[in-house]
């Protein structure tokens, strides 16, 4: 099972991040890699769009033990 998340409508600038104005508010997302900015913070790349996301924009749906180690 995939690593799920929900666009939860954040917008805050993060110069790593790709601009979120094709993400929709609500709308479910699978995680296809998560990249650890040594824990700062963490970016999504999302199947389907393309870019980076930073992972604060969303909320986790379902969580997939082996998705943990993207």
């Amino acid at each position: 099972m995939a690593k799920i998340v929900r666009y939860n409508g954040g917008i805050m600038n993060y110069y790593f991040c790709s601009d979120p104005t094709e993400l929709v508010v609500g709308r479910e997302y699978e995680v296809v890699y998560a990249k650890d900015y040594g824990g700062y913070f963490t970016a999504y790349t999302l199947r389907g769009v393309n870019g980076n996301f930073y992972s604060g924009w969303f909320d986790e749906v379902n969580s997939d033990p082996a998705a943990e180690t993207l």
